[in-house]
């Protein structure tokens, strides 16, 4: 059954280098937001801006996973209403790329989704959002 489950869903071994194709997967809003607020929780930091009373989301992930943290950012912007921007860069010479948000609406945005859909989040990452 795994196996079939896998070759469904496009699932590979060793996600680092293989990683799952968000885009392949239709999900309403909800289950793509769901997924985006696991993937911070797993894989990303929510902090404030030191000197300012600002917070800043950062995901850092291998090279691999370009696409998906592209995804992300476009999902994110479009759920806020806002035009979306490139927010990747690169680090440790290309083999990783960071995602770095740092619209307070966006944020919010997704901050509020946690509280109204009770999702099981980090709060230590999440109560940097005010």
């Amino acid at each position: 059954l795994i196996p079939l489950v896998c070759n469904k869903f496009d699932i590979k071994s060793k996600k680092t280098y293989n990683p799952p194709n968000f885009r392949f997967y239709k999900f309403t809003i909800d289950q793509l937001l769901s997924l985006i607020i696991g993937l911070i929780d797993g894989d990303g930091s929510i902090y404030k801006i030191k000197g300012y009373d600002r917070f800043r989301l950062k995901i850092n992930m291998h090279a691999t996973w370009e696409d998906n943290l592209n995804f992300v950012n476009e999902v994110v912007h479009s759920y806020s209403n806002i035009v979306s921007r490139n927010s990747l860069t690169d680090k440790n010479e290309g083999t990783q790329k960071v995602l770095q948000i740092g619209n307070q609406k966006i944020l919010k945005n997704l901050k509020m989704f946690t509280v109204e859909n009770n999702l099981p989040v980090l709060e230590r990452k999440w109560k940097n959002i005010t």
